[in-house]
């Protein structure tokens, strides 16, 4: 399982300033029923360990999203991977609540781009020529 909010990479410097210098800091949060302890961080994803649940287990998962500094984009999602197996992963949520799910994709090899030919040098003017000569300086 893994949260995710916008990455710090498209976070301001002042604004990664503004939120830590708050007291408390502003963090993200999730505890999830499985672990030891709730988890904090700032920006981006923040994988947690994994964890297993046996067929019919429930697992509560809370989050806290801190989004009160405006400059933030206030998009996040939490993504859960199951073992592979079909039909294995099965979310539900307290109220009713429905969930997107990834499908597998197949890698594909990038295109390969066509490479050209360089192209052709222009022609070298006739030494023997002053006028033809100038004429091409003249021409850069």
């Amino acid at each position: 399982m893994t949260p995710f909010t916008w990455g710090d990479r498209g976070i301001s410097d002042s604004c990664t300033q503004a939120d830590e210098a708050t007291d408390p800091p502003l963090f993200h949060a999730i505890n999830v029923s499985k672990l030891d302890a709730p988890v904090t961080w700032s920006f981006g994803d923040m994988p947690l360990k994994p964890f297993k649940i046996r067929p019919g287990e429930t697992v509560n998962v809370e989050v806290e999203w801190n989004f009160t500094n405006e400059a933030h984009a206030k998009d996040w999602s939490i993504t859960c991977f199951g073992d592979g197996t079909k039909d294995t992963l099965h979310l539900t949520h307290d109220m009713g609540l429905g969930s997107d799910s990834w499908q597998p994709t197949t890698r594909q090899e990038p295109k390969k781009k066509k490479v050209l030919p360089p192209p052709p040098a222009p022609p070298v003017p006739d030494a023997q020529s002053e006028a033809v000569f100038r004429e091409w300086v003249e021409s850069y």
